[in-house]
């Protein structure tokens, strides 16, 4: 048998190794995924004091999912806007600066944020150390209203940019289809005509940025630590293997000459020398494949569980549907399902970090069906994100009757 011959020998024994490791890809999943973990906090705990001139709330919070219902009017959107605001920015809106007195949030790993505002002269008020401010403009009387903020952990001051480092903070609100003006100069798409079409684009770009992100961290990870354990087993398992075999099988031992087993464990050493590129290729295209496939393929199954009448078109840099045999992309999907690709995608970008995902009634324009397994979805697609939404439906509620409140229910004295 000529050299050939044997290094295909020597080939079918590296790749039934690959194969043995492929196996427990898994575990290199696994244990990359809880790298990429995120690990952050939730709210635990949000007080308002005279919301509206009237209202002091007192709202305790579940790590995983909150529900907050009420009638028109009651503050829901109110409570999360300037939670988001905060949380977001320091400081809150004008819209809403006038809306309430004082707010603090409480956080599971003991942070409290304490934001309140008052009116003052300019010229004679003194900022306390390790306090933000912000001023707004004067009023009739020459005064000026301040915004003070104020982080502390166990009753020690911290700086909010260190809070908000670790903070990954979501806010999906109304879904404004404005048609807008100048934008097909900047975007290679000339069909994206509203807000919600845009706001879909940019998720669309910045999940496909995840999965080269993805992909390529998996690729580092496996040079870095799957070929040297590779390369490790295989001094100690694949030698003896291919050695024994050839050993062994009298008829198609190609070095029939060679009897010493030190002599032919380093012409297997020789060998894998030459086949270890060409190895080392095949065992990164195959991991980049079950990456991708993983990757890819999660928010597909989530929309074509959602929609009925039509079939996602898997492995594409954007969202395409098969509908009674014609292709449709995501820009001709109704306002309802727009809706939810959209908020689908702001949860997979998360990329299961912990997060927290401030919701202002995202049901609405959603079938009574739709609503029923929304928050469960959610859920499944990011176990880590403390979801904290508003709503008017009840069918919202299925499965979570426990976790829902109502504005007058965490209205306090």
């Amino acid at each position: 048998m000529d050299l050939k011959m044997c290094r295909q020998i020597s080939r079918l024994h590296i790749l039934r190794y690959i194969g043995y490791i492929g196996n427990k890809k898994t575990l290199y999943l696994h244990k990359i995924q809880c790298n990429m973990e995120n690990k952050s906090f939730s709210l635990s705990r949000i007080k308002i004091k005279r919301l509206f001139g009237n209202k002091n709330i007192d709202w305790k919070l579940y790590q995983d999912v909150n529900i907050l219902g009420g009638i028109n009017g009651s503050g829901k959107s109110t409570i999360l806007k300037c939670v988001n605001s905060i949380l977001q920015n320091e400081f809150l809106e004008e819209d809403t600066l006038k809306l309430v007195d004082s707010i603090k949030l409480f956080f599971t790993n003991d942070i409290v944020v304490k934001w309140n505002k008052f009116v003052c002269n300019r010229i004679e008020f003194i900022p306390e150390k390790d306090c933000s401010y912000s001023y707004s403009g004067l009023n009739k009387e020459g005064l000026v209203t301040i915004q003070k903020v104020q982080v502390e952990q166990n009753g020690e001051k911290i700086d909010f940019e260190d809070l908000k480092k670790n903070l990954n903070v979501y806010f999906i609100s109304t879904f404004d289809t404005i048609i807008l003006k100048d934008v097909s100069d900047i975007l290679e798409n000339k069909d994206i005509k509203t807000n919600l079409d845009l706001m879909i684009h940019n998720q669309i770009v910045k999940r496909n940025g995840l999965i080269v992100e993805s992909v390529s961290m998996y690729r580092d990870e496996i040079k870095k630590e799957s070929i040297d354990e590779f390369a490790k087993n295989y001094k100690e398992l694949f030698f003896e293997k291919v050695i024994d075999d050839v050993l062994a099988k009298k008829d198609i031992n190609v070095l029939t000459k060679i009897n010493d087993k030190d002599k032919l464990k380093q012409f297997v050493l020789d060998l894998f020398k030459d086949e270890e590129n060409s190895v080392r290729t095949f065992f990164e295209e195959k991991m980049r494949e079950i990456v991708k496939k993983k990757v890819i393929s999660e928010i597909y199954e989530y929309l074509d569980s959602f929609f009925v009448d039509k079939t996602s078109i898997k492995d594409t840099g954007s969202f395409d549907f098969l509908i009674n045999n014609s292709r449709i992309n995501y820009l001709q999907l109704s306002t309802g399902e727009k809706q939810l690709l959209y908020i689908l995608l702001v949860v997979f970008n998360t990329n299961k970090k912990t997060c927290i995902l401030l919701m202002d009634e995202p049901d609405l324009g959603l079938h009574v069906i739709w609503k029923e397994k929304f928050v469960s979805i959610l859920r499944k697609i990011n176990p880590n994100a403390q979801i904290i939404l508003t709503t008017h439906a009840p069918s919202m509620v299925r499965g979570w009757v426990e976790h829902v409140k109502e504005v007058k229910q965490i209205t306090v004295k």
